[in-house]
C-alpha cells in the first residue's frame, strides 16, 4: 500500500537510476530506496498499527515493485522466470522488512498481496524464505469469471477449466479467491452488472 515517488521535476534528482515509470503512469516518475526513504514507509506501517490499531494491511501493486519491468513484457511461464536477474532486491527487502515489523508490533496483523505474476514464496513464513505476507490474492479468478461471463455462453462452460482457475495454487501459500463485483474502469465489466443483464435479456425474448 505504500509507493514514494519522487516526480522528476527541475532541480529533483534521483540517487538510482529510473525504474521506467513514467511509461507506466504517463508521467516521469522515478522511485528511490535510500535509507531515508525506506525508514519513511516502515514508520508509517508502524504509525497505523500504533495510533489507529490497525489489524492488517493490503499491499497494492505488489508486482511493480518485485520487477524493474514492473512484471509487464514478462511471461512467468517456469520458475526460471521469477529469478532471471529482474527482480528489484531493494523493493524485496522492504516488503519482507514491512511484514517482519508489522507481525512484531502485532503478532495477530494480517498482511495480505495483490500480485499477478506468482511469485514463489510471497505468503511463506520469514522461517522458510518467504516474504512473510499472511495471504496472497488469487487475481486469475475475476479476471476469468467476467471474461468467462461476457465472452461465453453457459452451456460453453467447461468445469475442468473453472476447477482449473480456482485450485491451481501452492499449498504452502494461503491463497484469497474472490470475484469483483465492480470493476474498473467501467462497472459493465462487474459479474454483477453482467449476470443480471444476461437474464433480462433471455426474459424478455421469452
Amino acid at each position: 500500500i505504500f509507493f514514494f515517488f519522487f516526480q522528476a521535476e527541475d532541480g529533483i534528482r534521483d540517487a538510482q537510476e529510473s525504474r521506467g515509470l513514467g511509461d507506466v503512469y504517463k508521467r516521469q516518475t522515478q522511485s528511490t530506496w535510500e535509507n531515508e526513504v525506506l525508514h519513511f514507509l516502515l514508520s508509517n506501517c508502524k504509525f497505523w498499527l500504533d495510533e489507529y490499531k490497525f489489524d492488517g494491511f493490503r499491499f497494492d501493486g505488489v508486482t511493480s515493485m518485485l520487477y524493474y519491468s514492473h512484471g509487464l513484457g514478462e511471461a512467468f511461464c517456469n520458475y526460471g522466470d521469477y529469478f532471471n536477474g529482474h527482480q528489484d532486491g531493494d523493493a524485496i527487502a522492504y516488503l519482507t522488512l514491512a511484514n517482519k515489523l508489522i507481525h512484531e508490533v502485532n503478532k495477530n496483523a494480517i498482511t495480505i498481496a495483490e500480485e499477478v505474476s506468482g511469485m514463489p514464496g510471497l505468503a511463506a513464513k520469514f522461517e522458510d524464505g518467504g516474504y512473510g505476507f499472511d495471504y496472497r490474492m488469487a487475481m486469475n479468478i475475476p479476471d476469468y469469471w467476467i471474461k468467462t461471463i461476457k465472452e461465453k455462453k453457459d452451456e460453453d462452460w467447461h468445469p475442468s477449466s473453472i476447477w482449473w482457475e480456482t485450485t491451481n495454487r501452492r499449498a504452502e501459500e494461503k491463497t484469497i479467491s474472490y470475484c469483483l463485483l465492480y470493476t474498473s474502469p467501467s462497472p459493465r465489466d462487474s459479474c454483477a452488472s453482467r449476470m443480471p443483464s444476461s437474464a433480462c435479456k433471455k426474459k424478455k425474448k421469452i
